[in-house]
């Protein structure tokens, strides 16, 4: 046996189907008497019992977050035909047979590691909060990344109308040459697109040149929306992407500081490799109950 070092994997995952379902197995599981163990402790309210073990509301949600439905004693049923079948198969022993307890295992080695990835997206959202960025690095970070932000901008005018025919028949007064009126309209802008795309104004993207106009109807409201100016593109003002240039930073520094903690922890940490199983690919191969259990979730 060789003990080298081995580059840390940084990637962040989430639980998922095979958490759920492992926490379900260890929820149920007999010990060596074959007597049922008692389920994990949680806050979750009892509303029913059987056998007078406790079956709470995540037992009926069967480990998923979504709500039930209002079909509350169908998810109760069905809570209690799953935990009878699991108690029988048990004292059946059939927990005992190579491919039931290959899958079980893949379960718990799955609920394992997303576990472990749940923790270190954890550990990584705590050292984000206690990242510091200053006024200056956020000064530079804009001046660095303006380009990034720099978008045509446009002028436009709004009139308010009591329906959609009157703004169309306002539009078809005004014609090609008309404007809106200034004392009767309000000015919205100079804005890049995109911030006035967020404003949603459809059909924004119909407008190219001065003058041309659409009807805008949107949840009861009228009104006639005319192109006054383009502007050449420019960046924002650094107050408008202050806090998007805050949050990028601080996910930076953070990362990097993940980083450097991952190596540090490794460093500290005694890893012995066994290289002739690292190299055997006959080791490698998933048990068959595990396979089979593999090619069920992915169907």
């Amino acid at each position: 046996m060789e003990s080298r070092r081995r580059s840390p994997s940084l990637a962040v995952g989430a639980a998922g189907v095979a958490l759920a379902l492992a926490l379900a197995c260890a929820r149920e599981a007999d010990d060596a008497s074959g007597e049922a163990s008692a389920p994990l402790a949680s806050d979750s309210p009892i509303v029913a019992r059987l056998n007078g073990e406790p079956l709470t509301i995540a037992d009926l949600r069967g480990g998923f977050p979504g709500a039930l439905g209002p079909d509350r004693s169908h998810a109760l049923d069905t809570a209690v035909a799953r935990r009878l079948a699991a108690l029988e198969a048990r004292r059946r022993r059939l927990d005992a047979t190579s491919d039931v307890q290959a899958q079980i295992e893949a379960l718990r080695r799955e609920a394992a590691a997303r576990e472990e990835a749940l923790l270190r997206d954890a550990l990584q959202a705590s050292l984000a909060t206690q990242i510091a960025v200053t006024e200056d690095e956020l000064r530079a970070r804009y001046q660095q990344t303006q380009a990034r932000y720099i978008e045509r901008r446009l002028r436009l005018r709004r009139a308010a109308f009591d329906s959609a025919e009157a703004a169309r028949s306002e539009d078809q007064r005004l014609g090609a040459e008309g404007r809106l009126d200034p004392a009767t309209s309000e000015e919205i802008g100079p804005a890049p697109v995109q911030k006035l795309m967020q404003m949603r104004v459809p059909g924004l993207m119909r407008l190219r040149e001065p003058g041309q106009r659409i009807v805008v109807e949107r949840e009861g409201d009228f009104a006639l929306v005319e192109l006054v100016e383009v502007l050449p593109p420019a960046p924002p003002p650094f107050e408008e992407v202050r806090e998007q240039l805050e949050s990028e930073l601080r996910a930076q520094k953070a990362g990097e500081a993940f980083a450097k903690l991952a190596q540090e922890l490794r460093a500290a940490a005694r890893i012995e490799i066994d290289e002739s199983v690292l190299k055997d690919d006959a080791a490698w191969q998933p048990p068959a109950g595990e396979a089979a259990l593999l090619r069920r979730q992915w169907r």
